[in-house]
């Protein structure tokens, strides 16, 4: 287990979103501005955990047009002392409320690294019954730069 906590990653994120199930994808904020990308690959619900900085919480970015039909905001912060595990279930709830309605999940952060990837291993780690050494080596294998931040890792071993 010591290899999921410790490990670094060693290539830049993938400058498109990497899908991960028919229904989560993960990305950067330049794939969450990106609506002809959205568009073209079907995205109908955003979960953004860059934080509250860039946009109104209490609102969704989005125009009805792009397609969106659902936002959630995250605002977590890319610390190791930073809870994320705090949002792992309103996520993972939001994220399903997608899937049963047929629609398609960016989740992203400011560069699809750590926080939406905090995001996307839990929902893995509960909608497809994997460990954690699993969710791990599946989302290396999307996407190389993934799950830096050692403190989101930890919290994901306790989850």
């Amino acid at each position: 287990m010591k290899e999921v906590i410790e490990e670094l990653p060693n290539k830049g994120p993938p400058y498109y979103p990497t899908q991960l199930s028919p229904v989560l994808f993960i990305g950067s904020q330049r794939n969450a501005d990106d609506l002809a990308t959205l568009q073209r690959i079907g995205i109908t619900h955003v979960v953004n955990c860059a934080g509250t900085r860039r946009y109104d919480v209490s609102r969704s970015p989005y125009h009805p047009e792009t397609g969106i039909r659902d936002y959630l905001m995250i605002p977590a912060e890319d610390n190791d002392e930073f809870n994320i595990q705090s949002y792992f279930k309103e996520a993972i709830t939001f994220i399903n409320r997608a899937k049963y309605s047929a629609g398609k999940v960016l989740v992203h952060c400011n560069l699809g690294v750590n926080r939406s990837g905090a995001i996307c291993a839990a929902y893995l780690l509960v909608d497809l019954k994997m460990t954690l050494l699993e969710v791990i080596t599946f989302l290396k294998s999307k996407r190389s730069v993934v799950l830096y931040n050692r403190g989101f890792r930890r919290q994901l071993y306790r989850y």
